[in-house]
């Protein structure tokens, strides 16, 4: 008969999906799970059946208006799109759930924005570095250029503090310029330097 037919047709097309599948019940149980789904969450398609999805994985939110979540299982990364059930007057009944593994794409986002936010500071370090030279063409002393550059790497974050090394002769010092925002707190801390010890 065609309704058979039909069954065993969509039963047949979700064992062959890539995709995980899995379909809930109104509680959230699993009545069916596809080879795929097995293999994301671990498990033997059979041994998942009457199991809470809670139980197998995280992060779905059935209430979510774009019916769209993701989950981490181990090292992968899946996309979740969640669709409701319902009977022929509107009620729900159940909930299906694709699982498509999006790890490729989000290892691809990450190395995209960790590459754009070390352009980011790089433009950051060169604007820096412009300024300093600026500032560098009218300090008068060499006080007055540590504190030039110390406080504007500092100004904006760009490093948490700034520290000029020197030599004083009767022996090496870190002289501490600023700690960020116009901070005025230095003091000599002894160091031992290694190789030439001409100031540095």
């Amino acid at each position: 008969p065609a309704p058979a037919a039909r069954r065993l047709g969509r039963d047949a097309a979700i064992a062959d999906l890539a995709d995980g599948v899995l379909i809930l019940d109104a509680d959230h149980r699993v009545v069916d799970c596809n080879e795929a789904a097995g293999g994301i969450v671990g498990r033997e398609p059979a041994e998942t059946i009457g199991e809470r999805s809670a139980s197998l994985f995280d992060g779905i939110d059935f209430d979510a208006p774009d019916a769209l979540g993701e989950v981490d299982l181990g090292d992968r990364v899946y996309e979740v799109t969640s669709s409701r059930i319902t009977d022929r007057e509107g009620t729900e009944i159940g909930v299906t759930l694709v699982m498509h593994d999006v790890t490729a794409r989000k290892r691809r986002e990450r190395r995209l924005r960790s590459q754009r936010d070390e352009l980011e500071r790089l433009d950051r370090v060169n604007a820096a570095v412009r300024d300093v030279s600026r500032e560098l063409v009218g300090a008068k002393t060499r006080d007055a250029i540590g504190r030039a550059v110390c406080d504007r790497l500092t100004e904006d974050d760009l490093y948490d503090a700034a520290w000029v090394a020197s030599g004083d002769g009767d022996g090496e010092a870190v002289h501490y310029a600023t700690d960020g925002g116009g901070a005025d707190a230095r003091e000599t801390v002894p160091v031992t330097w290694e190789g030439d010890e001409t100031d540095g």
